[in-house]
């Protein structure tokens, strides 16, 4: 089985920083059992083509998907796995909510063909330093809070 993990935007507003969501679609009894014993909740995904980076597209997403999360991974994994007759699930830890603004519009950081630029990132970094002190604080502190949280509970699931 393959698991698509990674960050996930919170669209459901009673998910929190930190939760770990499973995805529900076509997944066996048996590997839902070991999430939620593990701690994770299931979730609907909306797969996106750039980050949702303010409240109101967020809460525009959830209207218009019904999702719990997005996330912009999982549905090209999925792709391949179905072709290849391979079970796979998604597994995100929520890294902001929806009623929060992420600190700057990251798809500005990325190429045309959706790649990182380099230079971007280093320039989107100074200006979210010079901007907003909060993001060199509690927001760092709050992803690497969120990937533990993911850590644990892949790690209650492998063993």
């Amino acid at each position: 089985m393959v698991l698509a993990c990674g960050f996930a935007g919170g669209l459901d507003p009673d998910l929190k920083i930190g939760d770990v969501v499973f995805g529900v679609q076509r997944l066996e009894s048996k590997a839902q059992n070991q999430l939620l014993a593990a701690g994770a909740k299931p979730a609907n995904f909306f797969c996106a083509d750039r980050i949702a980076t303010t409240i109101a597209e967020k809460k525009k997403l959830r209207e218009q998907t019904g999702a719990d999360a997005v996330e912009m991974e999982s549905a090209a994994i999925h792709a391949v796995c179905a072709e290849r007759g391979i079970p796979c699930v998604t597994v995100r830890v929520i890294s902001d909510t929806v009623n929060e603004d992420l600190p700057l519009d990251f798809n500005a950081l990325a190429k045309p063909d959706k790649k990182s630029g380099l230079r971007k990132i280093v320039s989107g970094h100074r200006q979210i330093a010079g901007e907003n002190r909060r993001v060199d604080g509690v927001a760092e502190e709050n992803q690497n809070s969120a990937a533990k949280q993911l850590a644990a509970v892949l790690e209650k699931i492998i063993s």
